[in-house]
């Protein structure tokens, strides 16, 4: 105004481009980002989402309730750190599926423009592996960057010649043993960074006696075709680092802040990766919830959530307690459900929508009563209240369940 030009906010698009051009040749020092101050409009978030978007220096821990809008406190965290300087290259944010990765580049892109979405490190754990792999693959033991990244197939197939050639099959017919159950162990062993020589311990029914056998062979084999697995896309760059103390410093060098999405479903090689590629002060901010753990069959450790504070002493701890998603009747079901749990972080679902209709509870003698009583429900809600079939889904915890339920689904048209 003392110019005589016209006051107005700057566009965030337009701040961040501006931005991005003035320090397009080098990132600014960590000084620089945590004094400058922001010209993105958080006003739209709620003051816990604010706190966890602006906190830039040091471990940073978000507690995110179901739908309390989580996806939004990263997208926005990113775009914050975008518009304070620091180069995309320097950002990591990790989710757990390729979908989730691509939906997130795709709100940035909207928020910043699609060229400095697209030049952010953006994906899962193991397609930062693998191209941390190509980018250096002598370094982690790897011929050169036209390397293999095996698939289940081709695991399933190694794992397969593996159990003949040690005899672990009846008149040629390795189909005595479960080729699913042989690999999940060798996985589940090779994430928990177990050695051959430590299997003894491990080692508690025939299915482990088997694994164990071939658990050594199957790293020489895939060593001798010049292949990883897709286990090793973490757990080699982990093993690498931890070993490794010039390609951990030169790593730690590339990455000056990291994001990680559904902590609570890390397991023990990922958190190890975290650990040993951020430095101090540890610009690590990961978002989860330890109640919706549910992937411990699958080696994912809750202890990893829970324990944030110990292994990163001094994190800061938000918790995002709004509910945006479900109605009253139903987040009082969930709240009094969750607080048994005696291994959680303390918090409570906070009712923003409103009331709604009771939760229903029905207990059926067996799944040919479960599926009927589904078939009738849904058949009168469409017939009788008008209910577009759209607006209706069925849930089941097991496969297994789908074929009865589709049978009733049919039968009432």
């Amino acid at each position: 105004s003392a110019t005589g030009i016209p006051s107005r906010p700057i566009p965030p698009c337009a701040a961040i481009v501006a931005c991005m051009q003035a320090y397009a040749v080098a990132p600014r020092r960590r000084a620089d980002v945590e004094a400058s101050p922001s010209r993105m409009d958080l006003s739209h978030l709620n003051p816990s989402q604010r706190a966890a978007v602006a906190h830039v220096e040091g471990p940073l821990l978000v507690l995110a309730g179901a739908g309390s809008g989580k996806t939004r406190v990263i997208t926005h965290r990113v775009a914050h750190l975008l518009e304070l300087g620091v180069a995309p290259a320097r950002i990591v944010a990790l989710s757990f599926t390729n979908k989730a990765a691509g939906e997130m580049r795709e709100r940035l892109g909207k928020m910043v423009g699609p060229r400095l979405a697209g030049e952010l490190s953006m994906g899962t754990f193991h397609s930062l592996g693998a191209w941390m792999m190509r980018e250096d693959p002598h370094t982690f033991g790897l011929p050169g960057p036209r390397f293999s990244i095996l698939d289940q197939g081709d695991v399933y197939g190694v794992v397969r010649g593996l159990l003949r050639e040690h005899g672990h099959h009846v008149a040629g017919n390795d189909r005595r043993f479960d080729l699913g159950a042989v690999v999940q162990r060798i996985s589940l062993w090779k994430n928990d960074f177990v050695e051959a020589g430590q299997l003894e311990s491990l080692v508690v029914d025939e299915y482990d006696v088997v694994a164990a056998s071939i658990y050594e062979h199957y790293d020489e084999r895939l060593q001798s075709l010049g292949a990883v697995d897709f286990d090793d896309l973490v757990c080699r760059i982990a093993h690498v680092l931890g070993g490794n103390e010039a390609a951990r410093d030169r790593w730690q060098g590339r990455f000056d802040y990291v994001m990680v999405d559904e902590y609570q479903d890390t397991n023990g090689a990922q958190m190890e990766l975290l650990r040993r590629l951020v430095r101090p002060p540890h610009n690590l901010a990961v978002v989860g919830d330890d109640d919706q753990a549910i992937y411990g069959w699958r080696g994912a450790k809750v202890e990893n959530i829970l324990r944030f504070e110990e292994h990163y002493p001094g994190a800061v701890v938000i918790k995002l307690e709004e509910n945006y998603r479900s109605r009253a009747p139903i987040l009082r079901s969930a709240n009094a459900v969750v607080r048994h749990n005696q291994a959680r972080h303390d918090k409570q679902l906070v009712i923003t929508r409103g009331e709604g209709p009771p939760v229903q509870l029905v207990v059926a003698a067996d799944g040919g009563q479960e599926a009927a009583w589904v078939g009738r429900k849904i058949r009168r809600m469409v017939a009788d209240e008008g209910v577009p079939t759209t607006e209706v889904a069925v849930l089941y915890r097991s496969a297994l369940q789908a074929k009865i339920i589709e049978e009733e689904l049919t039968q009432h048209g």
